[in-house]
């Protein structure tokens, strides 16, 4: 990477692409607010959405700011109560969450490895891309088999583990918990909110693929249309793998990998995935650092340093 054309191609960003960048970063989590309330809304009606969404938000700063996905432990735990929701609940719907998520984004990057550009591709790679769809594609059909089979092979298994029994009070606590875990993966049964949850979370990453258009706009570098997607899926993919509070490096790095294989050079290619790195990060950590504060005053950080140890 030439580091001086690098800080050359930061300094000429246009600004009005990148209020359309932020504008994306802020309807995305709006939709992903939305469709985790939809799922505590499953289980308890109080529930009110400018709750659930501060809470999502903070618990995203928290990811960007603090080792050990902080935020979700917090999101768990911390707001449990003020959720009106138990926590192996809680738990239950990030699982579905991130399942939703990771669907989503193997689905951009198998569409990415179709769409891109021919001359791009050694010829010894394409049987491996052809191979992969027909992976996916038996992945998806499992897929939907699990999520449709799922409820029905459930309370078998709950009648089950309720009536064993235990003189431990450990190993009570522990049922007690799966019990509550299982039950709330019950709301797979609801094909209506499935549907839901599925379409929201296409339109919420199809909006932080327009992150990537729009730092794309700013700093003038043309790319095919499908180029953002691809790099968007390769990044966040990425951030499964350990790394730093807010991903630094793995989502960089792979994001520049994401943009080569569809014509950019290494520079434009860096410049382009710290500009979106950027605008992914700073507002989400802003807005959620601030309602932190707003709720939990200074001792936030005490209370995730407790629940880290209470939770290890």
């Amino acid at each position: 990477i030439d580091l001086g054309q690098l800080r050359t191609t930061l300094l000429a960003a246009k600004a009005w692409p990148i209020a359309l960048g932020v504008a994306s970063v802020a309807i995305g989590f709006v939709l992903r607010s939305w469709r985790w309330h939809l799922m505590l809304r499953h289980f308890s009606q109080k529930v009110q959405f400018r709750h659930s969404a501060a809470i999502f938000v903070s618990s995203f700063a928290l990811n960007n700011t603090l080792p050990l996905r902080a935020g979700d432990l917090a999101r768990t735990f911390m707001y449990a109560k003020e959720l009106d929701t138990p926590p192996a609940t809680l738990a239950a719907t990030l699982l579905i969450e991130r399942l939703l998520d990771a669907a989503t984004l193997l689905l951009i990057f198998f569409l990415g490895l179709w769409f891109m550009p021919a001359e791009k591709i050694p010829p010894i790679w394409m049987g491996y891309i052809h191979h992969a769809g027909e992976i996916f594609s038996v992945l998806a059909v499992l897929g939907v088999a699990v999520l449709v089979l799922l409820p029905k092979l459930a309370p078998p298994l709950l009648l089950r583990i309720e009536r064993s029994q235990s003189r431990s009070p450990r190993v009570e606590k522990i049922k007690q918990l799966l019990l509550q875990f299982a039950r709330a993966l019950g709301l797979l049964s609801a094909p209506g909110l499935v549907i839901q949850l599925v379409v929201l979370s296409l339109l919420a990453w199809g909006l932080e693929g327009g992150i990537f258009w729009a730092a794309s706009l700013s700093l003038s570098i043309d790319l095919p249309s499908y180029a953002h997607l691809f790099a968007l899926a390769t990044a966040t993919l990425a951030t499964l793998l350990p790394g730093p509070p807010g991903n630094l490096g793995t989502f960089d790095y792979f994001a520049v990998l994401g943009l080569s294989v569809y014509g950019a050079n290494r520079t434009d290619a860096a410049s382009l995935a710290l500009l979106a790195h950027l605008l992914v990060w700073l507002p989400v950590t802003l807005v959620g650092g601030i309602l932190i504060l707003r709720r939990q005053g200074k001792n936030a950080l005490q209370q995730i340093h407790q629940l880290e140890e209470e939770h290890p």
